[in-house]
């Protein structure tokens, strides 16, 4: 993301009022209804202005705007990812993410249901860089069909992220920029500075989002996305890409005219 896409995004958000991370999990969200879009960065500053009054954003140490760092892990074949790529239900992810600005990691497990339910569980890990130690092994094995022994690291991913909560709506809003990604066994890197994805997270019987309906009267249209599914079809030569082809058309659009 250029100079000036960044300080916009940072000069807006410095005028909404701050949620603290305990204040924030006191939002519950249950039956919960997800939403992403894909949009252009440079887009992001002037659709923060139009939400600035209904939301405020979540403040850590001072820090606004905050760091993350991924290391997924799949099968030598890359079976989650053409799980993925085939729309599969009843599918899984793992991953271990580490928070920057807390530095605190987690190994995830997350799991898609044929209801198209995603539930993620998730645990402090032994060694924060692999999955290695009696108790990270036996959660990937308790809640996978995988066991550690079946899978390795496979994608290295980092962001940045703004959460943003409504003053008065069960709603919390993610906005990620500047990913970037490096395969675990090559040097290629992949960055995206002109890309932004924005997730809603609501309430199924929450009020109209002043989010989702900023970003309809921009023309922006909702779409899945997943970070590994599609670092993964960007940098691997070898993965099966045909189901995803146009989006990573609209990517390279985007992020043409960062």
């Amino acid at each position: 993301m250029g100079d000036l896409n960044s300080n916009n995004i940072e000069d807006v958000i410095e005028l909404m009022n701050p949620i603290s991370l305990e204040e924030m999990d006191n939002v519950k969200l249950m039956r919960r209804r997800d939403i992403k879009f894909v949009l252009p960065t440079r887009s992001v500053p002037e659709l923060l202005m139009k939400v600035k009054e209904n939301y405020r954003v979540l403040e850590i140490g001072g820090q606004r705007i905050h760091h993350y760092q991924t290391l997924y892990y799949d099968t030598p074949e890359f079976s989650m990812y053409h799980e993925h790529h085939s729309k599969r239900l009843n599918r899984y992810k793992v991953r271990i993410r580490k928070y920057m600005t807390s530095d605190i990691s987690f190994l995830e497990v997350k799991f898609k249901n044929n209801k198209g339910e995603t539930i993620k569980k998730r645990i402090r890990p032994e060694n924060p860089g692999i999955i290695k130690g009696l108790h990270s092994e036996t959660f990937v094995k308790d809640n996978s069909p995988y066991k550690a022994s079946d899978i390795q690291p496979s994608l290295h991913n980092g962001f940045k992220r703004l959460t943003l909560v409504h003053k008065s709506n069960p709603e919390r809003v993610t906005i990620d920029l500047e990913l970037n990604y490096r395969p675990v066994n090559s040097n290629k890197d992949l960055h995206l500075p002109g890309l932004s994805v924005i997730e809603i997270k609501r309430n199924r019987d929450a009020t109209p989002s002043d989010m989702i309906s900023q970003l309809r009267s921009a023309r922006f249209h909702a779409t899945g996305f997943s970070k590994y599914l599609m670092g993964t079809a960007m940098l691997e030569p070898g993965v099966k890409t045909n189901l995803v082809k146009n989006k990573i058309r609209q990517i390279n659009k985007y992020n043409s005219i960062s």
